[in-house]
This record gives C-alpha cells, sequence and structure tokens, in this order.
C-alpha cells in the first residue's frame, strides 16, 4: 500500500513501479503459501498487478533489459499459477503467459548474446513451456517440447562450461539432461535417449569429482542410472 502510493503520487518513477511489483509478487506468494478461502483469487489478482505494472515499464522503455527481465518473471509466475490451480482453460493461460516470457527473454537473448544471465532465464522459460506441451490434454505437442528441452539443454550446457566452478549450474546442467533424456525415450528416440544419457553420466562424475555438495536432484539422478558419489579414477 505504501509502495502504491508512491506510484500514484509519482507514475513515472520506475524504481517505485518496479518496487510495486516486487512486493505484489511476494504478496502473491505469500496467499499461495496460507491457501486460505479465497487466497487463489488474491494472488491471481496480485499477480496479474504485478504483470501489468511491469509492461507499463517495458511500453515506456523497451529497450530496458531489467524491465524487460522483470516481466518475464511475472509472467512466469502468472503461468506457474495457472497450471497449480488447473482450472478449465489455465492450460491455455499458462502456454500464453510462457510463451510471452519466453519471447521477451529471446529478445534479450539476442540483444546480450554473451549475457549468461539472458541465457539462463531463457533456458527456464523453454522448460516451462515443455512441461506445459508434454502434459495431457489439447495443447499437448512432445515434438515441440523435445525442441524446446533440446535448445534449454544447450544453453545450459555452455553456461555451465563456462563457469565451471558453480554447482548450480552444472546442476541445472545435469537435471535439464535427465529431462531431454527422458522426452527422448518418451518419443522412443532410443539412439538419441542413449546419447544424451551418456552426456548425463559423464556430467554426474564430473560433478562429483570437483567436490561439489551434493544437491538431492544430482543424486537422486546419479541413483536412478548406477551412479555412486564415488565415481572410480579410471
Amino acid at each position: 500500500e505504501t509502495l502504491q502510493r508512491l506510484v500514484d503520487a509519482n507514475p513515472d518513477d520506475a524504481q517505485a513501479a518496479r518496487d510495486l511489483s516486487v512486493s505484489l509478487i511476494k504478496l502473491g506468494d505469500f496467499y499461495l503459501r496460507r491457501g486460505q478461502a479465497g487466497d487463489a483469487e488474491r494472488a491471481l489478482a496480485a499477480y496479474e498487478q504485478s504483470r501489468d505494472t511491469h509492461q507499463r515499464l517495458v511500453d515506456a522503455n523497451p529497450d530496458d533489459a531489467q524491465a524487460a527481465r522483470d516481466l518475464s518473471v511475472s509472467l512466469n509466475k502468472l503461468g506457474d499459477f495457472y497450471l497449480r490451480r488447473g482450472q478449465a482453460g489455465d492450460a491455455e493461460r499458462a502456454l500464453a503467459a510462457y510463451e510471452q516470457s519466453r519471447d521477451t527473454r529471446q529478445r534479450l537473448v539476442d540483444a546480450n548474446p554473451d549475457d549468461a544471465q539472458a541465457a539462463r532465464d531463457l533456458s527456464v522459460s523453454l522448460e516451462r513451456l515443455a512441461m506445459v506441451l508434454l502434459q495431457g490434454g489439447e495443447h499437448a505437442d512432445p515434438a515441440v517440447a523435445q525442441t524446446l528441452i533440446e535448445r534449454a539443454f544447450a544453453l545450459r550446457s555452455a553456461i555451465a562450461e563456462g563457469n565451471p566452478d558453480s554447482e548450480e549450474l552444472a546442476r541445472e546442467a545435469i537435471v535439464t539432461a535427465g529431462q531431454l533424456v527422458a522426452a527422448y525415450a518418451a518419443a522412443k528416440n532410443i539412439p538419441a535417449a542413449e546419447a544424451v544419457f551418456q552426456k548425463l553420466a559423464a556430467n554426474i562424475i564430473v560433478y562429483f569429482k570437483r567436490g561439489f555438495e551434493v544437491h538431492p536432484q544430482v543424486a537422486e539422478l546419479a541413483k536412478q542410472i548406477g551412479l555412486t558419489e564415488e565415481p572410480s579414477e579410471e
């Protein structure tokens, strides 16, 4: 409410508007966690207002990369909400939000091809889109989902290779590799699944050898493919 008053008094103050949108996202997240009667509607209203605030900032400053990134975050929040709610038409709404987020992030990557954060953000949007398309229903499109995950894996692999000391980036590349193996297997593209499986295993071994504190996601994938946290020195 305090930030809203600031924005109302200074509608051209981009920082005030950005601060307001951040508070709205936090408020929406709170309502979803609390889960009382009416909280889903309150969360949606907060996410929508955040999206609209960011959209106005982008419209007023189309070359502002931070405003564009903030908009993409709000769009992903909306997409996540719709998928979680699962009412009639929500899959379509989630798809539209994720697509707009993907397009926004693609423009940022095109404008700044060496920006690792922009590439990482784009990979997140690609994976979210793939998640919708891999679900059943009228929007299911496994072939397109597979292409999206391929792109996400290529981006995450390049980012991880450029930052070899980052556990988080290494883990994200491993998790996406696991998703790609599953996508190929679902499409019965066994040669492609086996090729990525080999990369997945190699990446997990490198992850262990670097001495990272093993994340549960990596530990679970390693267990599934028969690796331990103490790879041989061969």
